[in-house]
């Protein structure tokens, strides 16, 4: 460092009649420079001001009975790493500080989707921070509420019990909030009880407080598109230290509350999400057996999915998405719409609409574009009629999730818009007219018969048979449209080429 066995001498103003800071002296004020990181630089410090921590700061050195305000620098090894702790990014949640950079790691407790481009996620590595917010067991939670249940003066609740906690009590858990692209990958593979390494993350003070701390963990400047969240792995060190604290942890918790109940306690959202596991698991199996058809099984060569390095997750996990209950201040709220990105694979099992001549919409149409454009100022002085603006293509189809077998009682199917661009980038062919165009009729039909094989011919003849298709992957987004005030809830097909 630059003040290292004396060779640099820290700038500053003498006192009259004082002598030059010695090499020890230089070292120690730069200790507490790093200690109290919110004090002002290059100027005087009275005693009055200065914070009662720093003027009773302990030191070896320093006689028995004497007043704090005779400290004397201590002994520190020129040459020495000074302010070893600010550096340590790797340190436990009991020690890290405002205003520093770590890359901790941790168990996920929960995991909560702030908004479209955030993610909240709550970590421990069960050691107690006395800066972090206290999260109280249910129990303890039930005694202070007076009837276990939330102040709600304005009735948002309508008398809903606070989901109980599922982490560890106390001051053991870090609130760290990620921008994308962090965020995205978190919601697509992340969840509650897996070890997670983060680096980068700058602990903060909570907004409007200065008694919590918190992470940000925001996008790399000089590197977008890179994200700094991984999964840890079993064999680190760091994460067999984590799992023997976690064990020593809930060994006091059982032996302080004998007979309780038990804070691992899985709760019900968590018992429906095993349930589903094993629903599907056992579906799986079944599939292993020999198939009515091995078309089932196979892939569609002929349709290729854009975005392959998001993983697949099944059509009840689109649909049951656990992001859309957001816990509020005032409790848990559902929200109507999520934005989010996904990759299923499915089988198409219907469309919309019933005839393929009305897959293309004219925009000059009121009835489909009631926003129409405004005219130039050209054409409203031009006497010839205004040009037809074209057409675009807007149908949809219901997929169903192929990994349900032939035969599958209530099938999970899912509805999927698509539209302009994304309907072009599938059939590689622009709208047009096609109760006129008959050539372009016949194109389309040809291509979405690789989409949906015999689907057209059963749903003509008005059967309720499965049709013979092979499943395929595709890109999934959803959001919201406001209709009539209300936000409903939108499916759209993306990223799909038919080849």
């Amino acid at each position: 460092m630059a003040y290292a066995n004396g060779n640099k001498n820290i700038p500053g103003m003498l006192m009259s009649g004082s002598r030059p800071a010695t090499t020890e002296e230089q070292f120690y004020s730069i200790e507490l420079r790093h200690a109290f990181p919110h004090l002002p630089t290059n100027a005087p410090i009275s005693a009055a001001a200065t914070p009662a921590a720093m003027r009773s700061i302990p030191n070896p050195q320093t006689p028995a009975g004497a007043p704090p305000s005779t400290i004397t620098p201590s002994k520190v090894t020129p040459g020495s790493a000074i302010g070893a702790s600010r550096l340590d990014r790797q340190a436990l949640l009991k020690d890290i500080a405002a205003d520093k950079y770590y890359d901790p790691i941790g168990e996920v407790v929960k995991i909560q989707s702030a908004s479209f481009d955030r993610v909240d996620i709550y970590l421990t590595d069960y050691t107690t921070n006395r800066l972090f917010y206290e999260y109280l067991s249910p129990e303890d939670e039930a005694k202070e509420a007076g009837l276990g249940y939330d102040g709600d003066p304005m009735n948002y609740l309508n008398g809903k019990k606070k989901a109980p906690w599922p982490g560890p009590c106390g001051k053991m858990t870090l609130l760290v909030t990620l921008w994308l692209p962090h965020a995205d990958w978190v919601r697509d593979n992340v969840h509650p009880g897996d070890y997670v390494c983060m680096k980068n993350v700058i602990v903060k003070y909570n907004e409007g407080s200065f008694s919590r701390l918190e992470g940000k963990l925001h996008q790399d400047r000089k590197y977008p598109f890179r994200v700094d969240v991984w999964k840890a792995k079993p064999d680190e060190p760091r994460v067999k230290d984590l799992v023997l604290r976690k064990k020593e942890y809930l060994a006091r918790t059982k032996t302080a509350n004998p007979g309780g109940k038990s804070e691992s306690k899985p709760s019900k959202k968590q018992k429906r999400k095993e349930q589903r596991v094993k629903l599907l698991e056992e579906q799986h199996k079944k599939q292993k057996e020999p198939a009515e058809s091995s078309i089932f099984f196979a892939s569609n060569t002929h349709i290729r999915c854009q975005d392959l390095n998001r993983p697949l997750v099944g059509i009840s996990k689109i649909w049951e998405n656990p992001h859309l209950e957001y816990e509020s201040p005032n409790g848990i709220l559902q929200l109507p719409f999520i934005n989010m990105k996904y990759r299923a694979r499915v089988r198409v099992v219907d469309f919309w609409p019933d005839k393929l001549e009305n897959f293309s919409q004219s925009l000059d149409s009121r009835a489909y574009n009631n926003c129409p454009d405004e005219p130039d100022s050209q054409d409203m002085m031009s006497d010839e009629s205004p040009q037809p603006r074209g057409w675009e293509w807007f149908f949809y189809v219901w997929v169903m999730d192929a990994t349900q077998p032939p035969g599958t009682r209530d099938p999970l199917c899912l509805k999927l818009l698509v539209a302009q661009d994304d309907a072009v980038f599938l059939l590689k062919e622009n709208a047009t007219d096609l109760r006129k165009d008959p050539k372009a009729l016949a194109l389309l039909r040809e291509k979405l018969f690789v989409l949906w094989g015999n689907l057209e011919e059963l749903k003509a003849s008005g059967s309720d048979e499965m049709p013979t298709n092979t499943a395929f992957e595709c890109c999934i987004k959803e959001y919201g449209v406001k209709v009539d005030d209300e936000y409903v809830r939108v499916h759209r097909l993306f990223g799909l080429t038919i080849v």
